[in-house]
């Protein structure tokens, strides 16, 4: 009830911690050893309970081990029962600074790394054949459709429809906060400045450098001769509507800078009365 209450108001919940956290001492290193009977009668029912019912968007894994594995790195604990017998379908994400590494949590089933990847340590497992490439399958995925759970209530009040299009897996290594918030600024502009009965269409894709996010709407378009201007700070392309559709001028400034801290480039195209395209690209593989 709590979860979908939450949820309702278009937050993230976050269930946690999965599974078996029964104490603070020692809990990054203890082990709790138990039977299937009891970590499925017991210790998992809530989570199932809850995610059957819920769907929780968020899911956090736990510190310790169980039965001698890192709840992290369970793989039979996270594709298997959550993923696979429960049908969970929203980003799992490892608590801050476990001790996990962090091939072994992808291989898992791990979308997101707290508070830090290792990007250097993925890229050498998978040269050493520890990692495969259809393991690396579906994280950006996962993190995007996040982001129009929240965006999608939003869109349907204005009768405007939101789409997301993948055309193939893709894992990156991002601040998944920051990045977060960059698209979520591009597709809530779009929804915003858009009429009823429009669309604002988010697609992704990947070659072997680069994954792509392009954020496309058939709303009120850009002036051509704002266009230059769309990424300074504070800079309102239509004065007129700042009341009414609210903001502050700084969210295009946001998404630019989030960009170019990733290494990555971004670019807009937009036609008055018709529309507008942010073209984003990033590294797939990004170290500071």
């Amino acid at each position: 009830a709590m979860v979908k209450g939450i949820q309702s108001q278009h937050v993230a919940a976050t269930v946690k911690h999965f599974a078996c956290n029964n104490k603070e001492t020692n809990r990054k290193n203890s082990d709790s050893r138990i039977s299937e009977r009891a970590l499925r009668e017991i210790y998992l029912k809530g989570f199932e309970i809850c995610v059957k019912q819920a769907q929780p968007w968020v899911l956090m894994t736990s510190y310790n081990l169980v039965n001698g594995q890192r709840a992290s790195e369970h793989k039979e604990l996270l594709d298997g029962i959550l993923r696979g017998e429960w049908g969970y379908q929203g980003v799992i994400t490892t608590d801050w600074w476990t001790k996990g590494e962090h091939y072994k949590e992808i291989k898992a089933g791990n979308d997101i790394k707290m508070g830090t990847g290792y990007p250097e340590r993925v890229l050498l497992a998978l040269e050493k054949g520890l990692l495969s490439r259809e393991e690396l399958q579906a994280c950006a995925r996962r993190v995007l459709e996040l982001i129009l759970k929240r965006l999608r209530p939003i869109a349907q009040k204005q009768h405007v429809e939101l789409v997301l299009e993948s055309f193939r897996p893709v894992t990156a290594e991002v601040d998944e906060v920051k990045l977060t918030l960059a698209i979520s600024n591009l597709v809530e502009n779009g929804i915003k400045y858009n009429s009823q009965n429009g669309w604002v269409h988010v697609s992704l894709n990947a070659d072997h450098q680069f994954f792509y996010v392009k954020v496309e709407d058939n709303g009120m378009g850009i002036p051509e001769e704002s266009l230059d201007r769309i990424f300074e700070r504070f800079y309102r392309v239509d004065k007129s509507h700042s009341k009414e559709i609210g903001g502050t001028g700084l969210g295009l400034a946001i998404t630019r800078s989030v960009v170019l801290m990733h290494r990555g480039a971004i670019k807009a195209f937009s036609t008055e009365g018709e529309g507008t395209i942010f073209n984003v690209r990033i590294p797939l593989n990004y170290i500071i």
